[in-house]
C-alpha cells in the first residue's frame, strides 16, 4: 500500500518497514504488520494504555490542584500580612515623602537663589567691563589744580616683603610703571635670608624707593612699620607677590582730589585664584553687610587717607591672617569705600609656600567676625531661662560653650535645672531649682530654650501653660523622629536646632526645624602648634555607651604611644569609674586614666595631643547608641589634633578630611603606627586641616549665630507687639 489510510487518519499512514538503527521497537513492528493483514490492534492498545494512564494523570491533576492550593493559601496569608502593617508602610511612605518634599524644596530655593546670584554677578561684570573698556574722562581743571597743590609725595605705598628676590622686582617695576608719579615706595624687608637686598639694590637709584629691613616679625608688623614710615597723604599698598595695573594710581588720586569727604578707595583685582562665577574680576559695588560677612576688597586694591590710620590703627599683629579684611572693616565702619571701575592689581600665585597655604584662615576669621558680631544695632539683648536636666556638669562641655558665647553678646541667661550634677564645675550663670513654672515667674525670660528633647517632652505642659516662645537644642541619643515630630507639632515651638545628619532622620519640611552643628568655646581651644605626636587622648563622660574598654585595649598594642584618658563621672554611673580601673588593671594596659578633669586642665591636654580617638560601639551591638556630635571632636579639631573615629557615615562626615576611620581595633592601631613615619609636610598638612575645619564649621562665633539671631526676632516682634 502506497496510499492508503485504513484507520481513517491521515496521521495513521504506515511507513515501510526497515531493520536499520533507530528503527521501531520489535512489538510496534508486529502491530504494524498485523494491520497490513488486516488486523488492526491499535484501538485496544489505546483504551489499554488510557486505563493504565488514567489513574498516574488522576494523582498528577490531584497534586497540581494541591499546589495551587497552597499558592493561593500563602498569598492570602501575605496579604493579609502585610495589609495588618499598612498603617507601618504609610507611615515611612509618607516620612519618604516629606522628606524628597523638604529636599525639594530646599534644592528649588537653593537653586533659585544661586540662578538669581549668578545673573546680577555676570550683570555687573558685563557693566564693570564695559566701563573698563570706556576712554577715561578728562580730569576737570579744578582737579587737576588740587593734585598739583598736594605735597610730595601724594602716594606712599608699602610693600612688605620676605624672601621673595624673584618676584618683588616686579613688583617695584609695576609701581615704577604708574602714569601718576607723585609716590614714594617704602620696601620693608621682614627679615629675608635670601638675594632679597641684592635683588632691591638696582631700584634704590630711584629716588623715590627706600629699602628697610626688620626682623621677622610678621606681614603685619611689616606694613606697620611702613606706615610709621610714611610721608604721603594716602596710602596704597602692594604685595611682593602682586603687580598693579599703570592707571591705578592717577585713577584713585583723582577721585580724592576731586571729593573731599572720600577717605577710601578700591578697584578692580585680576585674578584665577578667588573662585569666581565666570569671570577673573574680584569687584562689586561697596556693601557693609556683604563685607561684614565676607572679605571681597583685596588690600592690594585698596588706598586710604593716612589720617585712617592714625583715627582707627594700623594692623592687628595678632591676627595671622585676613588683616586687610579686619584693617578695611575699622575703617569703612563709620563711612563707605569708594569703589572704582578701574583695574588696579594683578593677583599672583608664584609658589607654593605662603601664607594661605601655611597658615589656617579659620582662627583669624573667627577672631574677627568676634569683633563685629552682633551688630551694633542689634535689638534689645533677650532674656532666656535654659532648662536643663543637670547643670553645671563637665561633661557637657557644649553647654559651657553655648552659655559663654550667648553671654559675649549680651544675652541675659539663667538656668532652671532639674537636678543637680555628678562632676559639677564653677557656674557662670544664676541657677534656679525647683519647679520650672516657678523659675519662668521669677525670670520672666523673652525666650525658654531647652536642652534634649527628653527634658522638652517631660516638662511639655509646663512649657505649654508658660505663653513663652520655647526653642530647643536637639542632641544625640534621644532624637527620634516621632519625638521630634510631635514637638515640631506644638505651637508653643518657636524653632528647633538638630544636627545636620538629624534633619533627613526627622524627615520634617517644617521651617522650625534648623540644622545647627556642635560649637565648641572659641576662648578655650585654640590652634596648638607644639603637639606631641606620640600623645594620644580620649575624653568624655564615663559611661558604658562610649566603648572606653576600646581605648584601653588599643594603648596595649600601642605601647610605645603614650595613651591619656580623661573620664568624668555621671549620675547614677559613678560605679563605672571603679569598672574602667579595674580593666586597667587586670589588663596591665599602659594607659592613664584620669578623671574629672577641670575644664582648664582638659583643654591643655587637648592641645598637647598629637591624635585624639573617639571611641563609641559598633554599629548593631548591644551599647550601640544614636550618634550626635560630640564636642570633643571638634574641641581635638581645633587644637590641630588629627582625630580618628568609628567608621560610621554621621562620625566620617563630622571630621571630613581632618580625620581617618577605623572599623575595629586592628585597624585603628594601624592608623595610629602609620603617623610614626608621616612627614613634616604631611603633619602640617594634616595640623592646618583640622583647625580649619573646626573654625570655620563649629567655631561658636560661627555656629550658634542663628539661635541668637532667632532669639533677638522673638524680641523684636515682641517689642513690636507692645
Amino acid at each position: 500500500m502506497t496510499g492508503g489510510t485504513p484507520s481513517g487518519h491521515a496521521n495513521d499512514q504506515l511507513p515501510a518497514v526497515t531493520l536499520t538503527a533507530g528503527t521501531p521497537s520489535v512489538a510496534r513492528r508486529i502491530v504494524v504488520a498485523l494491520a497490513r493483514g488486516g488486523i488492526d490492534l491499535r484501538p485496544i492498545l489505546r483504551r489499554v494504555r488510557d486505563a493504565i494512564l488514567r489513574p498516574v494523570r488522576s494523582e498528577i491533576a490531584a497534586a497540581d490542584q494541591l499546589l495551587r492550593d497552597e499558592l493561593l493559601r500563602r498569598e492570602s496569608e501575605t496579604s493579609a500580612r502585610l495589609f495588618a502593617r499598612k498603617d507601618v508602610v504609610d507611615s515611612l511612605g509618607a516620612q519618604f515623602r516629606a522628606a524628597l518634599s523638604a529636599l525639594d524644596s530646599r534644592l528649588s530655593e537653593t537653586s533659585t537663589r544661586l540662578a538669581i546670584e549668578r545673573a546680577e554677578r555676570r550683570s555687573l561684570m558685563m557693566t564693570l567691563e564695559r566701563l573698563l573698556v570706556e576712554a577715561q574722562e578728562p580730569t576737570p581743571p579744578a582737579v587737576e589744580r588740587r593734585i598739583r597743590e598736594m605735597a610730595s609725595p601724594i602716594v606712599s605705598v608699602i610693600l612688605p616683603t620676605r624672601d621673595r628676590a624673584d618676584t618683588v622686582v616686579d613688583a617695584i617695576a609695576s609701581v615704577q610703571a604708574q602714569h601718576f608719579t607723585e609716590w614714594e615706595l617704602i620696601v620693608v624687608d621682614d627679615g629675608s635670608v635670601d638675594a632679597t637686598a641684592a635683588a632691591v639694590q638696582p631700584y634704590l637709584a630711584d629716588q623715590r624707593i627706600r629699602y628697610v629691613e626688620q626682623p621677622a616679625a610678621g606681614v603685619s608688623a611689616a606694613r606697620n612699620h611702613g606706615l610709621r614710615l610714611a610721608r604721603g597723604a594716602l596710602i596704597a599698598y602692594l604685595d611682593s607677590d602682586n603687580i598693579w595695573y599703570p592707571d591705578f594710581l592717577a585713577a584713585a588720586v583723582k577721585v580724592f582730589a576731586a571729593d573731599a569727604v572720600v577717605d577710601m578707595v578700591y578697584g578692580v583685582l585680576v585674578t584665577e585664584h578667588h573662585r569666581l562665577d565666570g569671570t577673573h574680576l574680584l569687584w562689586r559695588p561697596f556693601d557693609r553687610d556683604q563685607l561684614l560677612n565676607a572679605n571681597y576688597i583685596d588690600l592690594n586694591v585698596f588706598i586710604h587717607r593716612k589720617a585712617m590710620a592714625a583715627r582707627y590703627g594700623g594692623f592687628d599683629v595678632q591676627l595671622a591672617r585676613n588683616v586687610d579684611w579686619d584693617l578695611i572693616l575699622r575703617y569703612t565702619e563709620h563711612a563707605p569705600a569708594r569703589a572704582l571701575p578701574v583695574l588696579a592689581a594683578r593677583y599672583r600665585v608664584c609658589r607654593d609656600a605662603r601664607i594661605s597655604t601655611t597658615v589656617p584662615r579659620g582662627p583669624s576669621e573667627t577672631a574677627i567676625k568676634r569683633k563685629w558680631y552682633p551688630r551694633a544695632d542689634a535689638s534689645r539683648r533677650p532674656r532666656v531661662l535654659y532648662a536643663l536636666w543637670q547643670y553645671p556638669q563637665l561633661s557637657e562641655t557644649y553647654m559651657e560653650a553655648e552659655l559663654r558665647c550667648m553671654l559675649r553678646w549680651g544675652v541675659h541667661v539663667e538656668v532652671w535645672r532639674e537636678t543637680p550634677p555628678a562632676s559639677p564645675h564653677p557656674a557662670i550663670v544664676p541657677i534656679h531649682d525647683g519647679s520650672l513654672a516657678e523659675a519662668v515667674r521669677r525670670v520672666r525670660p523673652d525666650v525658654i530654650h531647652v536642652h534634649w528633647l527628653t527634658t522638652a517632652s517631660q516638662q511639655a505642659e509646663t512649657l505649654a501653660q508658660t505663653g513663652v516662645p520655647v526653642t530647643l537644642r536637639a542632641h544625640g541619643f534621644d532624637t527620634t523622629p516621632q519625638v521630634a515630630r510631635s514637638l515640631l507639632g506644638e505651637p508653643w515651638v518657636h524653632a528647633m536646632y538638630a544636627f545636620p545628619h538629624h534633619l533627613p532622620l526627622i524627615g520634617s519640611d517644617t521651617s522650625k526645624l534648623r540644622a545647627v552643628p556642635v560649637a565648641f568655646d572659641t576662648t578655650l581651644f585654640q590652634p596648638y602648634t607644639q603637639k606631641d605626636r606620640m600623645r594620644v587622648l580620649h575624653g568624655g563622660a564615663a559611661l558604658p555607651t562610649k566603648d572606653i574598654p576600646f581605648f584601653i585595649a588599643l594603648s596595649k598594642l600601642l605601647p610605645e604611644h603614650r595613651f591619656t584618658m580623661a573620664g568624668i563621672t555621671c549620675t547614677h554611673m559613678e560605679a563605672y569609674v571603679d569598672e574602667l580601673k579595674e580593666i586597667r588593671r587586670r589588663t596591665n594596659a599602659p594607659v592613664e586614666l584620669k578623671f574629672n578633669v577641670q575644664r582648664s586642665d582638659m583643654a591643655q591636654l587637648v592641645a598637647e595631643a598629637g591624635i585624639y580617638v573617639h571611641t563609641t560601639p559598633a554599629r548593631g551591638t548591644e551599647l550601640a547608641a544614636s550618634i550626635g556630635m560630640p564636642i570633643s571632636i571638634a574641641e581635638a579639631m581645633a587644637t590641630g589634633a588629627h582625630v580618628l573615629v568609628r567608621d560610621l557615615p554621621e562620625l566620617r562626615d563630622y571630621v571630613g578630611d581632618a580625620g581617618s576611620a577605623y572599623r575595629n581595633l586592628e585597624e585603628a592601631a594601624e592608623i595610629i603606627a602609620s603617623t610614626t613615619s608621616w612627614s613634616e609636610e604631611k603633619w602640617n598638612k594634616a595640623w592646618m586641616t583640622s583647625v580649619d575645619r573646626a573654625f570655620l564649621i563649629h567655631a561658636d562665633e560661627v555656629a550658634l549665630r542663628p539661635i541668637f539671631e532667632d532669639w533677638c526676632s522673638i524680641v523684636h516682634n515682641q517689642i513690636r507687639a507692645e
